[in-house]
């Protein structure tokens, strides 16, 4: 919370902390998560000041990742009207399942009335390639 904190009052932004919200055992401190989890508080907060900004947090299981959790958690709740997911995934690499997966939830989260954004990516359209590609080519 003293990074958003800070973010704010650097921002001159009013004080206005997310709710964290814990979808099963906490995971503790993950890194690299953690400062993508961050930018995401902080610049939602930003975009929508007096929003009341969500912060839902879903520890990895042997079969499930933290993050599909936390997104499923989300839906099914109708936790917001408005939903932003930092992670995104390269498509090409994600299993029949998982695709299933992720439209149902989308299509479910649009049926309640709520709007999904998901990250592009560091890499935007060269997400599939390797490394910092500047330029989309389905592999790298």
């Amino acid at each position: 919370m003293s990074d958003v904190t800070a973010f704010r009052s650097a921002s001159g932004l009013t004080a206005n902390n997310p709710t964290v919200i814990l979808v099963g055992a906490n995971p503790g401190l993950v890194s690299g998560d953690q400062d993508e989890s961050t930018l995401d508080v902080e610049w939602s907060g930003a975009v929508a000041p007096a929003a009341a900004v969500k912060f839902v947090v879903g520890d990895s299981t042997a079969t499930t990742d933290g993050v599909d959790l936390s997104a499923q958690y989300v839906v099914n709740h109708e936790t917001a009207p408005v939903v932003s997911t930092s992670y995104g995934s390269c498509e090409q690499d994600m299993g029949t399942a998982e695709l299933a997966f992720y439209n149902g939830l989308w299509e479910q989260a649009a049926s309640q009335g709520m709007s999904a954004f998901v990250s592009s990516g560091d890499s935007g359209a060269s997400g599939c390639d390797l490394g910092s590609a500047s330029t989309g080519t389905g592999r790298g």
